[in-house]
């Protein structure tokens, strides 16, 4: 037996006594703790019906301390009988019951009453409405009531509360007797110690005898093991003399290998898996710089990178990594570094290198050097990029295409002009992005530009001018193509041609206005003329004064073509001023403008006209429309349009021909609706009406400028003109013009 089984032996002892001492502490800790709470648990209950069950027996005039009541010796053996009947087969030794004063009012201990325990801290907390209890072992000084207890006792103090307010109204003092509990206890106690002691023996033992046997297998263990050792050594020593052999033999494969691969003319390395370099040829050897020192050398990152880490990044990635995960060769491009520190751009061609049984150990990697190449490449880039963004800084989109008419490149404005992303755009047919086909598109290459109606992405039509031309390239044929969006031009014309109608339209109506009034003039006096005949043939024969009362006597045929003369010739006066009021030249500028007043003079001066005759002007107008700031020359020549226009529209020979005009308040403004009971417009023709030049007229009836120009005069005047119209239902034109305040705060 050794010291080491001893030792374990002694501290297995020591142990499994300490384990007992600490498991008997905490059964015994616990056993009393489960004691105490059972009692107290068990008084708090016995109190409660000791209190509801002795209201009847003046419990509270015992509390409240009435001489007469607690001096009455038949009502304190009534009360005692009562009592002793509650607590039989109860383990109470002893109970007092204290006043709120503290006083013992009663003890079943004979010569306790009367005592004062005020100063008990039992009855203080019990008092304050707190509950509280202890062990009180045998022979042991008892702090709460000062004395030396002959057994064993649990003391404890319980509030004893009111059954209406829950008020303390006392004190129960009881003592509990533990001592059969305490010896029960004490008896579990010594059998939990016994079955402990033999179940720790019983591991003990076991644990002992396992430790034997270990140690004993052991021993012998090391026995053989140096058998073992010497065995080892003796191979060692016949392995070291066979490898010197084999060393010599790969020394002189490493002088011939050596001498081959010096024989490459590009750098050539064979690096280990951990990137340790392994062998090199004498290309690669004259990328090393004569004084950089052996450390510097071992790793191919050291040698090629001029740094002390592998590669990686996307810049510089490990061509070791990528053939260890194909397992094939890779080739990856490097910046490197010459003998004298200078960069070199390389290709790095990796392959695996394997040994006998097929397992990878390493790679040989070649680099060539391609720093020209890709210098030049570099620099043919930067001219196509330089290219590029001279194409895309051009505003015309330009497009080559190759000989079947698909599109090769084309620069940013084809890309914005058509709407179409660069990747959508490649390889698309020239011809559908025009509403010609291929053979129109091409007829005119090398022949100047010609303008064609291109779609943008979502059959959006639009002008274009288009050149075609042939690209000669070294050994293959393509075209290019210019496209000039000409939309603005083409808006800009036309409105160069809507104001230079405006323009005419304006001179015209002034020269018609001259002429108008140099024939008004010249109308005007032979009307005059002829009035002041009548009357002064009416006055000379004195048939306008009536003679006692009587009518003189004439021919009825003169006196009606008299009348008749002086009808006519009022009905030309009023044409005339009519006339004249339209077209006498005004000022442009706007004033405070009597919009139904320029209706009722419209709708007049259109009555004269022979062609609107039949046709019936009704107007709807508020009283209450206020005046609004306007040009009225401009306004009249609005309304001159919308009325002539509905009346137009209602010449059908369908119905009566009624245009209706009427005007109304709205907020912020008034608003004029002219409404004909025509034919209407078809969707088509309601979405041109307010174009420029768009007319439904026959050849010569219409230059399309009306509802351009209602509509540009109304703008300018911060209104706007609607349209609403049906096929078949007539035609609503609305204009909005506003209010005073409105129009003010606009121009603001």
């Amino acid at each position: 037996m050794n010291k080491r089984f001893l030792s374990f032996t002694l501290l297995s002892l020591v142990g499994m006594i300490a384990v007992t001492i600490m498991l008997v502490a905490v059964f015994r800790d616990i056993n009393q703790a489960t004691l105490e709470k059972h009692f107290h648990e068990h008084n708090v209950l016995l109190a409660r019906i000791l209190r509801n069950g002795l209201v009847n027996d003046r419990l509270p005039e015992v509390l409240k301390g009435e001489q007469e009541s607690v001096g009455d010796n038949r009502f304190l053996t009534s009360f005692e009988a009562k009592l002793k009947q509650y607590l039989k087969d109860v383990y109470v030794a002893k109970i007092k019951i204290f006043d709120l004063g503290g006083i013992t009012i009663y003890s079943s201990a004979p010569g306790e009453a009367g005592r004062d325990a005020s100063r008990n801290p039992g009855v203080f907390a019990a008092l304050n409405g707190l509950s509280s209890g202890s062990m009180v072992y045998r022979d042991k000084f008892n702090s709460f009531d000062g004395m030396i207890e002959n057994r064993n006792l649990y003391q404890q103090y319980i509030p004893i509360n009111g059954l209406a307010d829950d008020r303390v109204e006392g004190v129960f003092e009881i003592y509990s007797d533990v001592t059969p509990f305490l010896q029960a206890v004490s008896d579990t106690e010594q059998e939990f110690v016994i079955g402990l002691l033999a179940v720790l023996g019983t591991f003990l033992l076991a644990q002992v005898w396992l430790y034997h046997r270990t140690d004993s297998a052991l021993v012998k263990e090391q026995a053989q093991t140096k058998q073992y050792l010497q065995e080892l050594e003796d191979h060692r020593k016949d392995l070291e003399s066979r490898v010197q052999v084999r060393t010599e033999e790969l020394e002189s494969s490493h002088y011939f290998l050596q001498s081959i691969i010096d024989g490459i003319a590009n750098p050539l390395f064979v690096i280990k898996k951990d990137l340790q370099i392994s062998l090199m040829n004498k290309a690669a050897k004259g990328l090393i710089n004569m004084n950089t020192p052996k450390e510097k050398m071992a790793y191919c990152y050291q040698i090629s990178h001029r740094r002390d880490t592998p590669c990686d990044g996307s810049d510089h990635p490990c061509s070791f990594q990528e053939v260890m995960r194909t397992q094939s060769t890779a080739t990856v491009q490097h910046r490197h570094y010459d003998a004298d520190d200078n960069p070199i751009i390389v290709d790095v061609i990796s392959t695996p290198l394997y040994d006998k049984q097929g397992e990878m150990q390493g790679i040989i990697e070649v680099q060539h050097d391609v720093s020209e190449l890709v210098y030049a490449k570099q620099n043919l880039a930067q001219s196509e990029a330089r290219l590029q963004a001279i194409l895309d800084h051009i505003p015309d989109a330009i497009f080559t295409l190759d000989t079947t008419g698909r599109v090769e490149s084309a620069n940013m404005a084809a890309l914005g002009m058509f709407n179409y992303p660069h990747t959508e755009l490649i390889g698309k047919r020239f011809e559908s992005l025009f509403s010609e086909d291929r053979e129109v598109l091409l007829k005119n290459t090398n022949q100047g530009e010609n303008e064609y109606c291109a779609r943008k992405q979502g059959d959006e039509l639009f002008p274009v001018d288009l050149w075609i031309g042939d690209l000669h390239l070294a050994h293959e044929k393509r075209l290019v193509a210019v496209v000039r969006d000409i939309t603005e031009s083409k808006i800009a014309a036309q409105e160069l041609e809507r104001t230079r109608q405006q323009y005419y339209h304006q001179e015209k109506m002034a020269a018609i206005g001259q002429l108008a009034a140099g024939i008004l003039h010249e109308v005007g006096n032979p009307i005059a003329a002829i009035a002041g005949a009548a009357d002064n043939m009416r006055s000379a024969n004195g048939w306008g004064e009536q003679q006692n009362g009587e009518k003189p006597d004439f021919p009825q045929v003169v006196i009606r073509n008299l009348n008749m003369i002086e009808e006519h010739t009022e009905r030309l006066s009023k044409i005339t001023r009519d006339i004249a009021d339209f077209a006498s030249p005004r000022i442009r500028k706007r004033e405070l403008t009597d919009i139904n007043g320029l209706i009722r003079s419209t709708s007049r001066l259109l009555g004269y006209d022979h062609r609107y005759r039949k046709m019936e002007i009704r107007q709807t107008l508020d009283s209450q429309l206020p005046a609004v700031e306007a040009v009225p020359d401009q306004i009249t020549q609005v309304l001159v349009n919308l009325i002539i226009n509905g009346l137009d529209a209602c010449n059908t020979g369908r119905l009566q021909p009624v245009v209706e005009v009427m005007t109304r308040v709205v907020q912020d403004g008034i608003e004029i609706e002219v409404k004909d009971n025509g034919a209407g417009m078809d969707e088509r023709t309601l979405e041109h009406a307010l174009e420029p030049f768009f007319t439904t007229k026959e050849p010569g009836k219409g230059t399309g400028l009306g509802l351009s120009l209602c509509s540009s005069i109304i703008s300018a005047h911060n209104g706007r003109l609607s349209i609403v119209s049906h096929s078949g239902t007539g035609t609503s034109a609305t204009v909005y013009l506003p209010g005073i305040e409105t129009h003010s705060e606009t121009n603001a």
